[in-house]
């Protein structure tokens, strides 16, 4: 389902996106054996300066990790002609998608979840290591458009299907990305986008 849309039951090709895969993957990785090494030679007095080494290397490792990251949230969010979320509220909750605006109605939260998210019918976590995404609509101003929710993309470890689930049960479209740049490999990329027309 690479690149696909699920719009209720029909599949649609989606627009291509910046494909960042390869460089946040070697950065995980690096930043991974960097980790692995730092852990096994805690221990040893005679390699402290080794230690320490890696130590910092590490952090480098972990602050390159993140640049690409952003990066690539960045990119993404351009191709599409959205801005990447960077409010007061710091993120965008399902029920405010779902309305396609960011509403100060009931609260509510699930196992896992944040404020204003719409509980999943079956308990099982499918929001993670979210990032939200915000539109400017027609006559409004690029500064007013972080009121404007389009879409919230999840990182998630739980499997597609449950997304798909949740999508339904709030009334929103979603979307596989080829790639998730948050864990390559490990985790899946859940785009779930607004109904809503403003």
């Amino acid at each position: 389902m690479s690149g696909e849309k699920l719009t209720g039951h029909v599949l649609k090709n989606a627009r291509p996106i910046i494909d960042a895969h390869e460089a946040v993957s070697r950065a995980a990785n690096a930043q991974r054996l960097l980790e692995t090494a730092v852990k096994n030679y805690a221990e040893r007095p005679d390699v402290k300066s080794a230690l320490r080494r890696s130590r910092s290397a590490t952090r480098a490792a972990w602050e390159h990790l993140y640049k690409l990251q952003d990066e690539a949230c960045a990119q993404f969010a351009a191709s599409r002609g959205w801005r990447v979320y960077k409010g007061a509220q710091v993120w965008i909750s399902t029920g405010q998608l779902a309305a396609g605006r960011m509403t100060q109605g009931k609260r509510c939260l699930y196992s896992g979840g944040y404020p204003g998210d719409i509980p999943t019918p079956t308990g099982t976590r499918v929001l993670d290591h979210r990032q939200g995404f915000v539109r400017t609509p027609a006559g409004k101003t690029s500064q007013q458009s972080c009121r404007y929710p389009v879409a919230i993309l999840s990182h998630t470890y739980g499997p597609w299907e449950d997304c798909v689930e949740y999508a339904e049960h709030c009334g929103l479209d979603i979307e596989r990305l080829p790639h998730s740049w948050y864990y390559p490999e490990e985790a899946i990329a859940a785009l779930f986008i607004t109904k809503a027309t403003l």
